[in-house]
């Protein structure tokens, strides 16, 4: 049914005019609030190359921005898709909402650009960051014939993909940090079934938008695929342009003392270039890497590191689970250490690698209980006991959250345990947290935030309170 905005068009003159909003789209430039549908709130920025000509075909990429910030993202895809010539569109409006009204809202704007601009229906290319790749790997289960999909640190992945046909080629980056590292390296697992050239990559840092140069390198890697599935020669320009954008990205990450990373990457940048470009730099690069003394470092012992970091994962996975399914309140102790053993890990920058572990491990397991806890509340079957564990146990992950604390008090005086409540509250002032209105507006505390005792904390930690 969704198939047809892949396969209509309508031709325009050079200079492009939306007659739904009368936005003259320029080439070579950003086009701002280019409205879908006619709708005010619904807009997107979209670019249209320098030589951009009405009776060609270019190919097209649809970055879905978490916060809708069109035009930053769409400046961020111009520089890293350079002498490729691609029609570069950005979502302004939030996906914030459920991922089928952001699903929704984002086929429309697909519609809309391809109903008004030449584009190639044999090149369409879809990326997200966060919200935004799993809403735009989500649209790849819906519509068949896109060329690539680039989730970036998120993806919406179901078994059901391995069995759907013409289905492009999926090429994944994730944050070496990120909170969603385990459950992206576990979907391009069963992704590399499907196609043995859907890949996951690396970048540094916890997350947002990656480099332009390595989002270029990731960009490249899915438009030569397609161009080769295609039987579509590259021009020298095309190869040349990704090879040097490539180059840069690998150097890049040697200089940021990224080895493992860059050893990745030239592994694949090799395979990706054989026959199309000489190779002699490359391999000069990746022999000068191995010579590097951190390389070695990092490189000694690395196998056996990573079983031991899955062997862990699986460990606090399955009895996080169990405790917060059977409301354990007798191993929080437990937690507490072993929590606070990998925040300390993660804090300690002499060991890297141990650090960039624990960090995405406390995100994870965050990302877990925080998907239990959302099961709890939807759930009528779960007691109040399942909510407080889950709770507590975030306070313990990220001691800064106050949302886990402003619950626990909310849950504690629901149950009229007035202790606990006082107990939460000054454990959320202890962190720092000084927001004076919210504290007297915690739903379930109309009887306690009167007391005494509440009214004490508050003034001790905030110079002042209401009720005393």
């Amino acid at each position: 049914m969704l198939n047809n905005i892949l396969t209509t068009f309508m031709l325009f003159s050079c200079m492009v005019l939306s007659a739904q909003d009368s936005i003259v789209l320029t080439k070579g430039n950003v086009t701002s609030h280019v409205k879908i549908n006619g709708n005010d709130s619904l807009t997107y920025s979209i670019y249209l190359p320098p030589d951009y000509n009405p009776k060609k075909e270019y190919p097209v990429l649809f970055a879905l921005d978490p916060e809708g910030m069109g035009t930053r993202t769409a400046r961020l895809f111009i520089s890293a898709t350079e002498n490729l010539d691609f029609v570069i569109v950005a979502n302004e409006f939030s996906i914030n909402d459920s991922i089928d009204v952001a699903i929704a809202r984002s086929i429309d704007m697909m519609n809309n650009v391809i109903r008004s601009i030449q584009t190639d229906s044999d090149q369409n290319y879809l990326s997200g960051l966060d919200e935004g790749a799993q809403v735009a790997s989500g649209i790849s289960y819906i519509i068949a014939g896109l060329a690539g999909v680039l989730p970036i640190n998120d993806i919406f992945f179901k078994y059901d993909y391995l069995t759907l046909t013409n289905r492009g080629f999926v090429t994944g980056l994730v944050a070496e940090e990120s909170s969603h590292y385990y459950n992206m390296a576990n979907s391009f697992y069963h992704l590399a079934t499907a196609k043995s050239e859907n890949k996951l990559f690396e970048y540094p840092g916890e997350g947002g938008w990656p480099p332009s140069n390595i989002l270029s390198s990731a960009i490249s890697h899915m438009y030569f695929l397609r161009k080769n599935e295609l039987k579509q020669d590259l021009t020298p320009q095309e190869i040349n342009a990704s090879f040097n954008s490539d180059y840069i990205a690998v150097r890049n990450l040697v200089t940021s003392k990224k080895y493992l990373m860059a050893d990745d990457y030239l592994k694949e940048l090799k395979s990706k270039y054989r026959g199309l470009h000489d190779l002699d730099s490359l391999r000069q690069e990746h022999r000068d890497l191995r010579k590097l003394d951190g390389y070695r470092d990092v490189k000694r012992g690395l196998e056996q590191a990573q079983i031991d970091e899955q062997y862990l994962l699986e460990d606090l996975e399955y009895y996080l689970t169990e405790d917060l399914s059977l409301a354990n309140f007798e191993n929080l102790g437990y937690w507490d250490e072993k929590l606070s053993e990998l925040e300390q890990a993660a804090k300690n920058t002499t060991k890297p690698r141990e650090s960039i572990v624990a960090k995405r491990m406390l995100g994870h397991l965050e990302t877990l209980t925080d998907d239990m806890l959302l099961g709890f509340e939807n759930n009528p079957k779960a007691t109040m006991n399942h909510k407080i564990i889950a709770n507590i146990l975030l306070t313990f992950i990220d001691p800064k959250n106050s949302k886990p604390y402003l619950d626990l008090i909310t849950l504690a005086a629901e149950d009229n345990d007035d202790n606990t409540a006082y107990f939460y509250l000054e454990e959320l002032l202890k962190t720092g947290y000084t927001d004076y209105e919210a504290i007297y507006n915690i739903p379930e505390t109309e009887v306690i935030k009167i007391s005494p005792v509440y009214n004490q904390i508050v003034e001790k930690y905030l110079g002042k309170s209401k009720y005393q």
